[in-house]
């Protein structure tokens, strides 16, 4: 017999016994469907067979029949048929080892409920190791384990799928560890861009449990898509319905969260965790687009996640929001910050950060807009329109930097509305603490940040950190200063630049004059800094001068360089092409080569033009032979008294508060009027005795000198020594005793 005819023999005799019902369904021909028909949850020898399939039974059959099988339902039921899960003793349904489609929108009323309440310890809802398999239309809840678990081979779709939660979409029916985990398996899609591809995954977890809605974990699990979905809230997206835990929590890389296209952003709101935690060194290049995270689904009103919308722990070369159309983000309402990155290369761009969707209304995050912490390298917002963040109307500050270096801040809306209205945050715009090499604003076009209508300073650096740049911003209408450096008010100019802290503590340039000249501008002043140094200085004009009368600095309208001599003084006299209105208060700042940049300078009206004035004194600190070292300030400036007292130091006309201090002894103070002639205070005496330097001598400057009497201490060390002979002894006693209850300041003699 020919090869040929001994294969359609036995064909024919199959074929036969199938046609006249003589032979049982076998577990099926590759691509068959198996049709569930009874909501039991048993398996019997025959199988799945068309008199009674059970889902159980037709999973196995699914995986004994290779190729990609469909389970469908056709189970007799008023309303949506229930499988209780390991009701017969069985356990956890079988894991799906053949690529299958389970499609309960075949069943009437398009759902199918799975109840694993009976299921057992850490079992599992659906466990598919298969790969290239979809769930669609199912109802998976009570389990102790997570609703889905896709490991290993990939390519699954999970889509209009409830997991958590009752067939309505509104009750808690949680499965305790999660509800969809992605182990090693890669190329996933949960959800879609359709309302029939969204799924919902709220109400999972048990209290402590920390359970996540979506979790991918291994570092097999990549190019992952979260699209669509509905993830802590109910099915109509306006209440909340939260997971125990994180809303998404990723370790692994190139995962999309969200995305450009209409209809693939998710709702993640009203987690007792953060809204996304990308956890590890491993979550790197993964995107976050297009998502609601912390409000209702219209975007209209705050549900919330309990933590933090974003954090970034640890996480590289991610990517939160775009410049694409679609790509924004709205991070609005949660119980701490809205982004908190710990982390390196992280791009932030293009996203609503404590509003609503509409981006002209403040929904607060808790603490501030944006929280970096140890972080390196990360991009906040860039040169172009699509790149700007808006950061507004946080409880705390809008953005705030810690210990962190490299950060590049740009083109951001800070305290001000998408539709360009105020809507401050309740901090800082921008603080910096510990941080350094920060590049705020910049000399590209669109570069600079507009930091406006914040309760407190526009920019403001903190405890120590160098070489922060903060270059052609519009900082105006804040609470504080513009700039502050060390947040305690203005710090004065000292001579020669030489001290150090934050910043270098820069020095600000001093106008003497702006006015209309041929066309344009001229500007003029001096900056006092360290000798032979090239330094940058930038000039803004706004309607009105800050309170502080240093800054702000609302519009940038140019720039100069100036080259200090030996003994540190770079006068400069710049013309800028630009036509201004005389009245508008003009300020500056100065930045060295390293990217020191300072506080505003004291403001001039424009067209105002005036030379410098010698103010010059002298003060007298009492029972001291050597009366060097006093600190005299006025004008944002300060100097040093010689040996003999005397100071002299330079003012543009005006009125200023002058003062005297040193320490261990009272300040003085008096206002001055500077005009064009030179101008000399009479001698100010300093009242000794403050040994704590709290401004008032009292009990506490009597015990300090009690526990010190007849001691030596090092030079400078006041501690009880205030005449600077270097004991605390009678003389010390005596001068406090006669000054005991007197507090600074005390009266400069003219004033």
């Amino acid at each position: 017999m020919s090869p040929s005819r001994a294969m359609i023999v036995p064909l024919v005799f199959v074929l036969c016994l199938l046609a006249f019902g003589l032979g049982p369904v076998s577990a099926a021909e590759p691509g068959q469907t198996f049709t569930v028909n009874s909501a039991s949850d048993v398996e019997d020898e025959a199988g799945c067979t068309p008199s009674h399939c059970t889902l159980r039974e037709a999973i196995l059959a699914a995986n004994s029949a290779g190729g990609t099988d469909t389970i469908a339902f056709a189970i007799l039921s008023q309303g949506t048929p229930v499988i209780q899960v390991g009701q017969t003793g069985l356990g956890p349904l079988p894991t799906i080892a053949d690529p299958v489609v389970i499609d309960a929108t075949t069943q009437s009323g398009g759902r199918i409920e799975l109840n694993g309440a009976a299921a057992g310890t850490d079992a599992n809802g659906l466990v598919i190791e298969a790969g290239a398999s979809r769930l669609v239309g199912l109802v998976i809840n009570r389990f102790d384990g997570y609703g889905v678990v896709l490991d290993t081979l990939g390519g699954n779709i999970v889509e209009g799928t409830i997991i958590g939660a009752d067939v309505a979409g509104t009750a808690d029916l949680g499965n305790r560890r999660g509800g969809v985990l992605i182990r090693n398996s890669p190329s996933n899609r949960i959800g879609g861009t359709t309302a029939a591809a969204r799924n919902l995954i709220a109400g999972n977890g048990n209290p402590g449990d920390n359970a996540a809605g979506v979790e991918i974990v291994d570092r097999l699990a990549t190019g992952n898509q979260i699209q669509g979905n509905y993830i802590g809230v109910t099915f109509n997206g306006l209440n909340r319905l939260g997971n125990q835990g994180d809303g998404v929590r990723i370790s692994t890389s190139n995962n999309t969260v969200g995305g450009t296209a209409a209809g693939a952003g998710n709702v993640i709101a009203a987690n007792d965790g953060h809204g996304i935690h990308f956890v590890s060194l491993d979550a790197t290049q993964n995107h976050v687009e297009g998502n609601l995270i912390g409000t209702n689904a219209n975007g209209t009103a705050a549900l919330g996640n309990g933590q933090t919308g974003i954090y970034n722990e640890g996480g590289r070369i991610n990517t939160i929001g775009g410049t694409a159309s679609g790509a924004r983000n709205v991070i609005a309402g949660n119980g701490s910050h809205g982004l908190f990155i710990v982390g390196s290369q992280v791009t932030v761009q293009g996203n609503l950060i404590g509003t609503n969707a509409a981006g002209d209304t403040a929904l607060p995050n808790s603490g501030q807009g944006m929280q970096l912490t140890d972080a390196v390298n990360v991009t906040i917002g860039g040169t172009t329109v699509g790149a700007r963040n808006v950061v507004a109307g946080n409880t705390q500050d809008g953005i705030a930097l810690t210990r962190g270096s490299g950060t590049v801040i740009q083109g951001n809306w800070i305290g001000r509305s998408l539709t360009g209205g105020s809507l401050g945050n309740g901090g800082a715009g921008i603080s910096l603490f510990q941080s350094s090499t920060s590049q705020i604003g910049g000399t590209a076009a669109g570069a600079g940040n507009i930091i406006v209508n914040n309760a407190q300073e526009g920019v403001v650096l903190r405890s120590s950190g160098t070489a922060n740049s903060i270059r052609r911003n519009s900082i105006n209408t804040n609470g504080g200063l513009g700039i502050d450096l060390g947040g305690d008010g203005v710090t004065p100019n000292d001579p020669l630049d030489a001290d150090v802290g934050i910043n270098a503590l820069q020095n600000f340039p001093f106008l003497t004059g702006a006015r209309a000249a041929g066309g344009g501008t001229t500007f003029e002043g001096v900056l006092n800094s360290r000798p032979n140094v090239n330094l940058t200085i930038e000039f803004f004009v706004g309607p009105t001068c800050d309170p502080s009368t240093f800054g702000e600095g609302d519009t940038y309208v140019g720039s100069t360089t100036v080259l200090t001599n030996g003994s540190g003084a770079g006068p400069f006299n710049t013309t800028l092409p630009v036509v201004l209105p005389d009245g508008l208060a003009v300020t500056a700042t100065a930045t060295d080569s390293l990217g020191n940049t300072s506080e505003f300078s004291r403001c001039i009206a424009m067209g105002q033009s005036f030379t410098l004035t010698s103010v010059t004194g002298r003060v007298d600190m009492q029972a001291r032979a050597d009366d060097s070292l006093a600190r005299v300030e006025a004008a944002g400036q300060f100097v040093y008294t010689q040996a003999d007292g005397s100071f002299s130091m330079s003012l543009p006309q005006g009125t200023y508060l002058i003062r005297a201090s040193h320490p261990g002894y009272l300040s003085a103070e008096r206002q001055v009027t500077v005009g064009e002639a030179p101008l000399p205070l009479p001698t100010v005496f300093l009242l000794g005795g403050d040994a704590d330097n709290n401004g008032t001598i009292g009990l506490l400057d009597l015990l300090l000198l009690g526990r010190d009497y007849g001691l030596e201490v090092p030079p400078g060390d006041v501690r009880g020594d205030i005449n600077g002979n270097g004991l605390v002894d009678l003389p010390d006693l005596l001068m406090m005793g006669a000054n005991y209850g007197l507090s600074a300041p005390q009266p400069w003699p003219g004033g």
